[in-house]
């Protein structure tokens, strides 16, 4: 199998934190199976589900969707595990010291950015819905394994490759790394360009027609116009990750990449088109504002609980209002259409009751 847009890297030497291996082996049951291996556990551990994922800010509830969970020491001995917090299980092995090896399902069929999705053609991954973690291992550093459908051709995701001569192995600084690298896998269209030396690519995932130069033109230009307005691009390379089907909208920021979803009238329709656009511009804006400018209590995430911030009005509301700006500076809207955006802007908020309370 090949990985594709994935960063690769010379093998380094691996310190020993958490690794996984991701099991895809029955699509259409769209369950995966994951095996985690923790090492140095004295008497017992602690393995943790989280509850949210950044920058979508609700209470998703991931533990809901694990099942078969187990836990076994020297080679497969089973052991004692309970749930002992909505998503939190405990491992128990009195008197051992050594490697837990733990295993469990994750049912995932839903296609939203904040959640997984496995079907017969492509699987979707957000590190949060489908990896647990130890608050012991949680900023060490991390392994994963993938193992699919060989008819799937392609893995998209920006995690680094563990050796540029073996597929399907991966790793990452820490959890939070691992938590914010999505990975895709199936069979998608796909293109790229740069931007002052800097690689973006696109995978567009699903049928849609895509006007490849075009796009390519409005992506630059979008990017252009954001880093502009910053004065700087931190990044070393960036990846759009495109899911199209019926009824598929909205979008979510990562570290140095994007999950956004699109209808097929997206890639038809001159006007759906552009507002795909308008959803392209506002995640790409995230990469500054709120990926790395953000409220202090959201520097380290708390997976397990709420951050409270009053700032969601900045962070996602400013954005709101350059998406389309930068549009309009990047001449993909004209003038007057920018204009007709702003007056349809207006009235839906001023007409809409609660307005002034929030």
């Amino acid at each position: 199998m090949s990985a594709f847009f994935c960063l690769c890297l010379p093998a380094m030497a691996f310190s020993k934190g958490l690794t996984y291996e991701l099991r895809i082996t029955e699509p259409h049951t769209h369950y995966a199976e994951v095996e985690m291996t923790i090492p140095d556990v004295s008497d017992s551990v602690d393995v943790i589900m989280p509850v949210w994922i950044p920058g979508s800010y609700y209470l998703r509830e991931y533990a809901q969707h694990v099942e078969q969970f187990a836990a076994f020491i020297d080679e497969r001995s089973e052991v004692m595990a309970r749930k002992i917090r909505k998503n939190i299980w405990r491992v128990y092995c009195p008197g051992y010291s050594g490697d837990i090896t733990v295993t469990y399902q994750v049912y995932a069929y839903e296609l939203t950015v904040r959640t997984s999705f496995i079907n017969m053609h492509q699987a979707y991954i957000n590190g949060v819905s489908m990896f647990m973690y130890t608050n012991r291992y949680r900023d060490e550093p991390i392994e994963l394994r993938l193992l699919y459908p060989e008819r799937w051709s392609e893995v998209v995701t920006t995690l680094v490759q563990k050796d540029a001569k073996i597929d399907d192995v991966y790793t990452a600084k820490n959890y939070d790394e691992l938590a914010d690298r999505p990975i895709a896998i199936g069979d998608p269209q796909s293109f790229s360009f740069e931007y002052e030396l800097i690689p973006h690519d696109v995978a567009v995932f699903g049928e849609a027609e895509l006007d490849v130069p075009r796009m390519q033109d409005d992506f630059f230009q979008v990017v252009e116009e954001c880093t502009g307005i910053f004065g700087n691009n931190p990044l070393n390379n960036y990846l759009f990750m495109v899911h199209v089907f019926p009824g598929g909208r909205g979008g979510l920021e990562h570290f140095n990449c994007t999950s956004v979803l699109a209808s097929p009238s997206s890639f038809v329709s001159e006007s759906a088109y552009k507002r795909f656009l308008s959803l392209i511009s506002h995640e790409y804006f995230h990469l500054w504002l709120v990926k790395r400018i953000k409220p202090t209590v959201l520097k380290r995430y708390d997976y397990e609980n709420e951050q409270y911030t009053s700032l969601l009005w900045l962070f996602e509301g400013f954005t709101s209002y350059y998406d389309d700006l930068v549009l309009m500076r990047g001449d993909i809207y004209s003038e007057s259409e920018y204009y007709n955006i702003v007056e349809s802007n207006i009235e839906r908020t001023v007409n809409q009751p609660g307005n002034t309370i929030q």
